[in-house]
């Protein structure tokens, strides 16, 4: 799953398994009152004596029976709904209830959390959950409740980092990098040349939490690491810690593409307002055949350069996948840069519609004469989506739809 950065482009939300299983169950009793009104209907009294002595759907204690009841007693004054309205409101007031109930327990709603036990003995208990339960998830929420303790949990995090299960060196790297301490750095460093991958990518963005000048140099061999994704947890990490002799390296890793670390020293250099960055930045897009346009995009943007405009421009003709050009088509958008229109008109006939959708979405935004030809091309798109969204796009511009959609011959 992933979640996309830009307003224009879906998001993707976790749900709680219980919820579908919520409305399916409200989706069947509402076919079955529907079918009780009809049974009256056609049996009148005799069915009404019939459902008198019969339980609906499944049998149910007395009490329990008359008090699912209650709600509809109370507002309707009668103990069966009788049209479609009463089913729905007495679906929605149940729909309502247990959503609510389940809201604190199923995480919907955030609770405050007690106060973290961080005695003695509780440290002793997750320190040894953490080293020696086999389940995974066991081992990671015990990590997490000792970074929660801080500074009292610190040595026997400490103490983990020589295990030899690498999972336990991980998760102790991960709970030590919240703490902020010099303590911590040197026992992290070190577990940049574990024989473990993740443990190097753990130690590296911890090391970037702790916001130490120390874990500069080490970061930055730790670049050259060929480990997957090892470049990039460098590179965030360099950007988090806000030193003078990160900008270096993460231009050099722009220019480094077999680093693979492109997206990271983008993004990092843009946040760290390097504007030492601009020119190297402007040749990644120019000239590196994989750059991922719309990070390049945006750190410029953050830099004041107004080629951020040329690098979305770029992204939308030569993203490598959907996404990329979608996320430039979004940026352009956002932004509402005229100099991007042509760009935009043209994605309508990308081959991907999700960049079609994105390129919609992004000419609303600028509610001009000058897009309402491409949008009322789009009302023809193959694609159900970019045809609606065209529609709604016409409205908000204030001009009535013109032209058929292509649905309009089936009907």
């Amino acid at each position: 799953m992933f979640l996309p950065r830009s307003n224009n482009i879906k998001l993707c939300y976790d749900l709680s398994n219980s919820l579908p299983w919520l409305l399916s169950t409200m989706i069947i009793i509402g076919v079955a009152m529907l079918e009780e009104i009809k049974m009256k209907r056609v049996f009148g009294d005799a069915y009404d004596s019939y459902r008198r002595r019969a339980p609906f759907l499944i049998p149910l204690p007395r009490f329990v029976a008359a008090a699912s009841a209650f709600p509809l007693r109370l507002i309707f004054k009668k103990p069966y709904p009788e049209r479609k309205r009463e089913i729905v409101a007495v679906l929605a007031f149940y729909t309502a209830l247990f959503l609510g109930i389940s809201a604190f327990p199923g995480g919907l709603v955030p609770r405050q959390e007690a106060r973290v036990n961080a005695s003695k003995q509780r440290i002793e208990e997750l320190a040894r959950v953490l080293k020696d339960v086999g389940n995974r998830g066991e081992k990671r929420r015990a990590a997490g409740l000792l970074a929660e303790m801080g500074k009292p949990a610190m040595e026997p995090l400490l103490a983990l980092l020589d295990d030899k299960d690498p999972i336990v060196r991980a998760y102790s790297a991960g709970a030590l990098g919240g703490m902020k301490s010099e303590r911590v750095v040197p026992p992290l460093i070190a577990l940049l040349v574990d024989g473990d991958p993740y443990v190097r990518r753990t130690a590296a963005e911890s090391l970037g939490r702790t916001g130490s000048s120390q874990t500069v140099q080490p970061l930055i061999a730790a670049l050259e690491d060929p480990a997957r994704d090892m470049a990039n947890a460098a590179a965030r990490a360099l950007g988090r810690i806000k030193h003078p002799d990160v900008v270096s390296p993460l231009v050099k890793a722009l220019r480094q593409p077999e680093w693979k670390a492109v997206d990271a020293a983008a993004q990092a250099l843009g946040e760290l307002g390097a504007q030492e960055a601009i020119e190297p930045l402007i040749r990644c897009f120019e000239e590196a055949p994989d750059c991922p346009y719309e990070v390049v995009g945006r750190a410029l943007w953050k830099l004041g350069s107004e080629r951020a405009v040329d690098a979305w421009i770029a992204g939308l003709k030569k993203g490598s996948w959907w996404y990329p050009r979608a996320a430039c088509a979004a940026e352009l958008g956002k932004n509402k840069l005229e100099k991007g229109l042509p760009g935009l008109q043209d994605a309508l006939k990308d081959e991907s519609p999700e960049v079609r959708r994105a390129a919609v979405l992004a000419l609303m935004e600028f509610r001009s004469g000058k897009t309402i030809e491409s949008l009322r091309g789009a009302l023809a798109d193959k694609d159900l989506e970019v045809r609606m969204y065209a529609k709604e796009a016409l409205k908000k511009i204030g001009t009535p739809v013109a032209v058929r959609m292509p649905d309009d011959d089936k009907k």
